[in-house]
């Protein structure tokens, strides 16, 4: 006979050598699904007490505490309910009510896993985050300077935008100063591509395990992989 009090959601019952029993667990209860052999060999119903058998209902047959529940009845979906189904001519289920402790430790299983998807959720989210940052990080010193550029270009483009006639306060720089900004504009950009820089391996060091600390605070399960950058740094003055 097939073990009929899992609390699975879903799994499959031995009936015999040859065949097995679907079991799905919901809110409702637990729901075999199975042939008429395989619904009755789990010990729930008779033969006799299947849809289609003489006296029961052609589709569907529900009984409560082993009686039959007539068509419109309210009863208890507790462990005393039972309903079977016709799925086709040769499949039904069987919709076994939950206790109260089975409704208990469902409703107990479905917040757990509900608290382990979001946490699983912020980790992802963290993991993803900190191999951002990671791959942002300036590996040689020309990688460095281009970024600092490309910042400097953008912030120029914004300011020189309001030195052009402001259609609010209707101020602007004459010809003459916005010339002269370009030019000085452009000597810093230059600059910023051909400086000199330096490197302090500490304080990079220092941030990686920054990272490391707040990704491996959010994974719900330790220890956990640490992670680094995926290219080598040039550790030296550019």
């Amino acid at each position: 006979m097939a073990d009929v009090n899992s609390t699975s959601s879903s799994r499959l019952v031995a009936v015999s050598n040859d065949h097995e029993l679907k079991v799905e667990v919901s809110g409702w209860g637990r729901t075999f699904i199975g042939s008429a052999a395989q619904i009755v060999a789990t010990g729930l119903v008779r033969h006799d007490q299947m849809p289609g058998e003489p006296g029961r209902g052609k589709v569907q047959a529900t009984y409560y505490d082993g009686e039959p529940v007539r068509k419109g009845s309210a009863r208890p979906r507790d462990e005393k309910y039972l309903s079977i189904r016709r799925r086709s001519s040769q499949i039904f289920e069987a919709l076994v009510g939950h206790s109260e402790e089975e409704m208990g430790a469902y409703w107990a299983a479905i917040d757990r896993d509900r608290v382990r998807r979001e946490k699983e959720g912020a980790y992802r989210e963290a993991r993803e985050r900190a191999e951002r940052e990671l791959a942002s990080m300036p590996r040689t010193p020309q990688i460095y300077r281009e970024r600092e550029a490309r910042c400097f270009s953008a912030l120029i483009e914004t300011v020189a935008s309001g030195m052009c006639v402001n259609e609010f306060s209707g101020y602007s720089y004459d010809a003459d100063a916005i010339r002269e900004f370009r030019l000085v504009s452009a000597r810093l950009h230059t600059l910023l591509l051909t400086g000199k820089t330096r490197f302090d391996e500490s304080r990079r060091n220092a941030r990686i395990e920054a990272i490391n600390a707040w990704v491996e605070q959010a994974n719900p399960v330790r220890p956990v992989l640490r992670l680094v950058p995926s290219v080598g740094i040039a550790n030296c003055k550019g």
